[in-house]
């Protein structure tokens, strides 16, 4: 406590004690009304409390560890424990061994950079892919503290750029050729053969395919409610552009109508449009062994499953345009492939479904 050198005084003219007191270069005036040597000691309590510092305290500047982990505590359940795993991995690997005890305050854009640019100057360097998902947990971070009123800088995309150092992985789609033996009718016998083709025609994620159920199809609309991770937890999806509404294009009807006469056929009740063959739902990992097997069954390329997006949206995007492609994928306004977004209207859809109507056919009909 830091000692008091001066005493309370009597105000003939306010009839009060008063005694002002400084500490750390602030000076504060403390008041008693009652007369007397009471008032006197009650002011001069005052005065000592506050030199004591019993008064309320400012709360100190949040160091990166506490918004960190009340951020990973605070995730969604419905994005699912996947999503904070990977969360969790990002910022132990490359935020906290710099940031762990820095206030939030403090950390500026220059440290954002620095985050963001040091996978690549690793030995060997990571990906560019990892870069960009450092920069979106920063980002995530920054809404977290936003939303919590904690004082941070927001990032800003355009200045926070991926190194050029990064290696960027070569994507590869399926040929104009390889989509045709994809979608030849001697193909039907496969069982997962009309999911990997809805994959190509709508751009969806495999875990969108997972989450599909038959509720969600109303007539030619195909909603996007829902997703599966590879826990097979049932989550919202991605982001909150992620669920959308898709007005099929002729090949998609099809493909979906094929697949409720194949389940059929088979006996095989669900409530999922995509299930196993026990009619419980599929999951991510199962698409993707189902997918590496009938690729090699039909001489294909080494394609991901993921890459059959990447094959809708190399074959549509001469001829969609970007707004539109974007409402079909379900990207959202910070994609950096992708311009100007608009509310997906029926107008929309209905352009972009006679589009890929048009684009299908080129393709697929072609003999």
């Amino acid at each position: 406590m830091k000692e008091r050198t001066n005493e309370a005084k009597w105000s003939e003219k306010y009839q009060r004690w008063s005694i002002s007191v400084q500490r750390e270069g602030e000076r504060k005036y403390f008041y008693s009304s009652v007369p007397g040597t009471k008032g006197k000691a009650q002011a001069e309590r005052k005065a000592d409390a506050w030199l004591d510092g019993d008064r309320k305290k400012k709360k100190p500047p949040m160091i990166f560890h506490d918004l960190a982990e009340g951020y990973l505590a605070d995730l969604q359940t419905n994005n699912g424990s996947a999503h904070k795993a990977k969360e969790a991995s990002i910022i132990k690997c490359w935020l906290t061994p710099w940031w762990d005890k820095k206030p939030v305050t403090e950390l500026t854009q220059q440290d954002y950079k620095d985050a963001v640019r040091r996978p690549a100057e690793t030995d060997p360097p990571h990906s560019a892919r990892t870069c960009g998902h450092v920069r979106s947990t920063i980002t995530a971070l920054w809404y977290y503290a936003m939303d919590n009123a904690v004082p941070m800088v927001q990032p800003i995309a355009r200045r926070i750029k991926i190194p050029d150092a990064a290696p960027r992985g070569q994507r590869r789609i399926l040929s104009d050729d390889d989509l045709r033996v994809l979608f030849d009718p001697a193909n039907d016998r496969f069982f997962y053969i009309h999911a990997f083709r809805l994959l190509v025609l709508l751009g969806l994620r495999s875990g969108e395919l997972c989450g599909l159920k038959r509720e969600d199809r109303d007539g030619d609309t195909l909603n996007i409610n829902r997703s599966v991770n590879i826990n097979k937890e049932i989550t919202a999806g991605k982001t909150a552009a992620a669920r959308r509404s898709i007005l099929l294009p002729e090949a998609a009807a099809k493909v979906l109508d094929d697949q409720a006469a194949m389940l059929k056929k088979r006996g095989i009740v669900s409530p999922w449009l995509f299930p196993s063959t026990a009619g419980t739902g599929a999951n991510p990992n199962l698409i993707y062994s189902r997918w590496c097997d009938l690729r090699q069954e039909l001489g294909l390329p080494k394609v991901s499953v993921h890459e059959l997006r990447h094959t809708m949206i190399s074959e549509l995007k001469a001829d969609l345009p970007l707004p539109l492609l974007k409402i079909v994928v379900g990207h959202t306004p910070t994609m950096d492939t992708l311009g100007v977004y608009g509310h997906a209207g029926d107008k929309d859809r209905q352009q972009a479904m006679q589009i890929m109507d048009a684009v299908y056919d080129r393709i697929l009909k072609q003999k």
